[in-house]
């Protein structure tokens, strides 16, 4: 079920499988989108992914859920929050793919998710995407195994649009043939794509192995040869068994009032005819008797992934608080049981997580899942499953018991922080469990919670014969080689066409699909105050119409395809990225080829993505993350464009004309300035020629590379305090950085690994602040740029401690710079290094986008592949004299975005 509660490092914000699809004209896919960070941003990205999550303070907690019945049984949970001008509302449906009686394994649910909003009785599909459109454009759903979830949030002024709208399409659907056709199109390349999604197949392969005869067996998108058989007529008879008011619950959230928010419900649904929803009874899995196991090798795959568990109960259950309790204690945090023993001490995995996933239904399950070398399988198995064994014979510590209560107690504080998430804890504690109010009684429930409690739990569901093991493993190496495993390299192949494009090819078939990237220098350093944000604007108006095709048809193609095109811009460079499947490469390649040579920035198009633009810079406000983001790089950088953000700002972008982007695309979208990356199941030879044939007419352009001002020494310490209504202190200490080419750069990031843990949380800051309970977060990274850029230390704390959290984080600082670090904490460090470069270029997409980056930078396309042994090289000295240069806390520069008082 969606539900805030965390156990072992895990917000299980989405069930296990469960998949999203936009009501926008592009199609979320069931696989994972590619990164648009490179290396040295991607932690940065996937902190601030977190923080949206995690940080308080963007809105108050809102006021107690109020709740109604309407007449013909649809339940409605409201909860007022007039801290920003913004209502969340979500319409769920028990519709999940494991009630599909006997179309089990068809994808039924999250066909039809796929097909409601594109036409309505009293709406077609183009007036839907016009409304949502028009009230802001952030309108998604989702299904899971036991329900769907359909979703608007938007300006406080637009909440009844959105409601109308939800009711609409949600509840009286038309289905029109042709688009139940293409989204079968659609799906079944979602379905073959699922195959590059190492996650999605180590998950349902070990689902299957606990799970014989349940439903929750069935992946939620379904089986292909089962899918194709679903007709229209299937989808309609579905819709009118499940989709009915008692069935339903409206969540609604934000700046509203709750009496009106009721009237509007009882006036566009009270009218849905009320009809009694068939019973549908869940099969009982048998009991298990003996352990399961299932591997499955991929010879392509870097690294192996094991998931192993046991079966356990739903939400429900009072065991349900203690075995949360004891994910946390195992798997949650650098502190935790698993974490500490298995990765750090002997090492044996790269990464280690544990969860105790207890839904709705009788379906629950308490796994442990790590990446990790192929050949340490056994012993990784071995030592985990002694970790669990101590938990039934020996009581956890009072330390560890208390810590996971209070983990428990903050994260409901921070699950309450949007309309969105208030609207979703509400919603779904409404649908799971009758209750709307259900998570706070969980804390009270958790908070009783006994040292033998936890012992009694893993006693009773941690028993040999209930084991269920999953693997997902290449081939065991022949012998000792490259970091990386013993998978052979890839070729990729560089040539340059007349017109100045750098084109690299790689072919992989490890999966049949093609990825394209495009990198172009571009971005914050081409920007001034006035024109902050036109790199972004214009890379979003790509796709937003051509001389030949209009947004629609872009979208449409692409759609068809299964395929993806979105457009991206950061600090140092702007582009493009499309994927599909290999035989779609020409298609693909076409409509990407258009949008780099012919966007023509429709005046109506224009004003809606400005619209949006400044939404999306009025929504940062909202953040308290992005709100101390900003402070910091207004204050580390006081000229250089670096200080920016690169969507822009409410001054800049209202001064935006068509004809400045247009002349800045002229400029700087121009294939002598680019670099096109094509990596995947492709043939060489062809591919190049396609390109040409697609791309060989795209007109060069002398233009000049960006001088920004440099930005002037630090020469003494800088500090910026700022006050903001909120809960917690986001503190900042940052130090100037270096370019992207610079030769520390690998001894940064051993240096980061042994501060901070690279992207798992680990290392002295960690094991210093979260250890002693100072810190929600904390975490440090380099952000290298085009220019020198920055290193970063980044906490958030409760506001009595910041002062006593920078004290300690410069401590940590001085101890770096004066001993040099331990041999095993040095090789530890490079360990981290050397896994999060290798699993971070799986896919055919990351390998893309980072040797298109790199040749634009000028580092070459193939920098990636020293990384491992350059790694190798760093000594303790080095990382020692490192610090020295570059932490100097005579020029740091501290911020502290806090509370008032």
């Amino acid at each position: 079920m969606v539900h805030w509660r965390r156990s072992g490092g895990h917000r299980l914000r989405s069930p296990p499988g469960t998949l999203g699809s936009s009501q926008r004209p592009c199609c979320e896919s069931a696989y994972l989108r590619t990164d648009v960070g490179r290396r040295w941003m991607r932690k940065r990205g996937a902190l601030i992914l977190l923080f949206v999550v995690l940080a308080a303070g963007a809105l108050a907690a809102g006021s107690p859920p109020v709740t109604a019945t309407l007449d013909n049984g649809l339940r409605v949970v409201v909860v007022e929050s007039h801290a920003a001008p913004v209502v969340a509302v979500r319409v769920y449906v028990n519709a999940g793919s494991i009630f599909e009686a006997d179309r089990l394994g068809h994808g039924m649910s999250h066909y039809l998710e796929h097909t409601l909003s594109d036409g309505s009785a009293k709406r077609t599909k183009e007036e839907i995407d016009s409304l949502v459109e028009s009230i802001g454009n952030d309108s998604n759903a989702y299904t899971s195994l036991d329900h769907c979830c359909y979703h608007i949030t938007t300006g406080a002024q637009y909440w009844e649009t959105a409601l109308d709208v939800l009711s609409d399409y949600v509840f009286h659907p038309t289905l029109p043939a042709e688009h139940v056709e293409t989204q079968k199109g659609v799906i079944l390349r979602e379905i073959a794509m699922t195959q590059d999604q190492t996650e999605d197949r180590i998950y349902w392969l070990y689902a299957q192995t606990m799970f014989l005869v349940h439903p929750a067996r069935y992946p939620v998108i379904g089986f292909a040869n089962r899918f194709v058989e679903t007709t229209r007529d299937d989808l309609a008879r579905y819709h009118t068994e499940r989709y009915v008011p008692d069935n339903a619950v409206v969540a609604i959230a934000g700046d509203v009032s709750a009496e009106e928010a009721i009237r509007k419900c009882r006036e566009y649904l009270e009218s849905v005819p009320r009809r009694p929803a068939p019973p549908i009874v869940l099969p009982q899995e048998p009991a298990q008797t003996a352990a399961r196991r299932a591997v499955e090798v991929d010879e392509t795959l870097q690294r192996a992934y094991l998931y192993l568990g046991y079966r356990t109960v739903d939400l429900l259950h009072p065991d349900l608080h203690a075995l949360d309790v004891l994910a946390d204690i195992l798997g949650s945090g650098a502190s935790s049981r698993l974490v500490r023993v298995v990765r750090e001490e002997r090492q044996l995995v790269d990464g280690i997580s544990c969860y105790s996933h207890t839904p709705s239904y009788d379906a629950g399950s308490f796994t442990v899942s790590a990446t990790l070398d192929a050949e340490k399988l056994p012993e990784a198995e071995a030592a985990i499953l002694a970790e669990l064994e101590r938990c039934r014979t020996e009581l956890v510590s009072a330390a560890e018991l208390q810590r996971s209560k209070t983990q428990k107690a903050a994260e409901l504080i921070f699950a309450r922080q949007t309309a969105e998430s208030l609207a979703e804890l509400a919603g779904s504690d409404l649908l799971a469990t009758g209750d709307p109010r259900f998570s706070e009684g969980y804390v009270e429930r958790i908070k009783a919670v006994t040292r033998e409690d936890v012992r009694r739990v893993a006693q009773a569901y941690f028993r040999p014969e209930k084991l269920c093991v999953a693997a997902l493993t290449p081939k065991a190496p022949e012998a000792a080689g490259a970091v990386g495993g013993g998978a052979e390299k890839p070729e990729t192949i560089l040539r340059t066409l007349p017109n100045g494009l750098k084109v690299l090819v790689q072919r992989s078939t490890a999966s049949p699909t093609v990825t394209l990237c495009t990198a172009a220098k571009g971005g914050l350093r081409f920007e001034t105050a006035e024109t902050n944000g036109i790199t972004s604007f214009m890379a979003e108006m790509l796709t937003r119409g051509t001389r030949s095709r209009t947004r629609e048809q872009i979208a449409e193609t692409v759609e068809s395809l299964g395929g993806g095109l979105s457009p991206y811009s950061g600090r140092n460079s702007f582009g493009v990225q499309a994927y599909a499947l290999r035989e779609d490469l020409s298609p693909i390649l076409a409509c990407t080829a258009d949008i780099l040579m012919n966007a023509a920035f429709p005046e109506d198009e224009f004003e809606k993505q400005r619209q949006f633009t400044l939404a999306g810079i009025a929504q940062q406000q909202d953040d308290a993350a992005t709100v101390a983001r900003k402070l910091f790089g207004e204050t580390m950088f006081t000229v250089h464009p670096y200080r920016f953000f690169a969507i822009g700002t409410e001054t800049s972008i209202p001064q935006l004309t068509r004809q400045q982007v247009a002349e800045y695309y002229a400029q700087y979208c121009r294939p002598n300035r680019t670099v096109l990356a094509v990596f995947g199941d492709v043939d060489p030879e062809q591919t190049f020629a396609a390109v040409e044939k697609a791309l060989g007419q795209w007109k060069p352009a002398e233009t000049e590379d960006a001088s920004p001002l440099p930005e002037p020494a630090l020469t003494e310490a800088r500090e910026a305090r700022r006050e903001r209504d909120q809960e917690q202190s986001i503190l900042y200490v940052g130090f100037p950085g270096v370019k992207v080419g610079d030769a520390r750069r690998y001894i940064i990031d051993v240096l980061d690994a042994v501060l901070s843990g690279r992207d798992y949380p680990g290392g002295r800051l960690h094991d210093a602040l979260r250890g002693r309970q100072l810190v929600y977060y904390v975490h440090a990274w380099s952000e290298a740029g085009l220019d020198p850029g920055a290193f970063v230390v980044n906490a958030a704390t409760e506001p009595s401690k910041t002062d006593e959290v920078i004290a300690l984080i410069k401590q940590l600082i001085v101890d770096l710079k004066s001993v040099p670090v331990g041999e095993e904490e040095l090789s530890r460090g490079k360990r981290m290094c050397i896994a999060e470069h290798d699993i971070g270029l799986e896919t055919a997409a990351s390998r893309a986008q980072t040797a298109a980056l790199d040749e634009l930078y000028g580092l070459g396309y193939d920098d990636a592949a020293k990384y491992g042994s350059e790694i190798e090289k760093v000594t303790a000295a080095d990382v020692q004299r490192v610090a020295q240069e570059l932490l100097d806390l005579d020029r740091c520069v501290i911020t502290v975005l806090a509370p008032p008082g």
